[in-house]
């Protein structure tokens, strides 16, 4: 049984590391453009963290988001009218 623990213990590890590897701020994608001079643009940042914590007595682990920057998604919708332009924006924390 002991055996089992460990090597779940380990794939679960490595499965969390390469998750935070993979992570990262998200570059802006480039504008997608519609008819009619509309564009799309999709914008994130991502900013995981896994923290792990034993006492010897009880073991803690969670996932962890950066207080200062959390991770969010969002896009940009951007329509000439006229002289102007409308412009949609929508962001969400994760």
């Amino acid at each position: 049984m002991a055996g089992r623990t460990i090597r779940a213990n380990g794939l679960l590890c490595a499965a969390h590391l390469a998750l935070m590897l993979a992570a990262g701020p998200l570059r802006a994608a480039d504008e997608v453009h519609f008819g009619k001079g509309a564009t799309f643009q999709a914008y994130g940042q991502l900013s995981p963290a896994w923290l792990s914590f034993d006492d010897g007595k009880d073991r803690k682990r969670v996932f962890a988001d950066n207080d200062n920057s959390i991770s969010r998604l969002g896009f940009w919708v951007r329509q000439p009218v006229g002289d102007g332009e409308i412009r949609f924006n929508f962001e969400s924390a994760l």
